[in-house]
């Protein structure tokens, strides 16, 4: 799947950035040439045509406090709409397969040395360790803490 702007209706091709127009002028221009060989830029063509006829567009305005405010930045980047989309994907659980590898963390168990994969970005949350067994608690910095009795 291709890089695509969905608010400039544009698609990154070979490291540039087109616009529907510039990609239908490239193949018409090759097709004038006689070069057939555009079947890469039909395909991202068809891309950005699909991306669009799939979009929809939301105007919102989002009053937060200035500490949220920075994690939105953190998350997306300096551009508030890029950060905002990225925030919004990321709670409706678009692109789940690159939100599962990114949020995947491995610890070693305290007591055994496994692995202990945790697919889960929920903090605190109780851990078991499949190998010895052993229940701890992990934090918000990915810590063990020992269960309380």
């Amino acid at each position: 799947m291709s890089e695509i702007n969905l608010d400039e209706g544009r698609i990154k091709f070979e490291d540039a950035w087109y616009s529907a127009e510039e990609l239908t002028d490239m193949i018409q221009e090759k097709m004038q040439t006689g070069e057939m060989k555009f079947a890469g830029i039909a395909a991202a063509l068809e891309e950005l045509k699909k991306a669009m006829e799939n979009s929809y567009t939301l105007e919102i305005k989002l009053v937060i406090p200035k500490d949220d405010y920075l994690r939105l930045k953190e998350l997306g980047g300096d551009e508030d709409a890029v950060a905002v989309r990225k925030a919004i994907m990321a709670a409706i659980g678009a692109n789940k397969t690159e939100q599962v590898k990114r949020t995947q963390t491995a610890i070693k168990c305290p007591q055994c040395k496994s692995p202990i994969i945790i697919a889960s970005v929920e903090r605190p949350l109780i851990v078991e360790c499949t190998e010895c067994g052993a229940t701890g608690r992990l934090t918000a910095e990915n810590k063990w803490a020992v269960l309380d009795a």
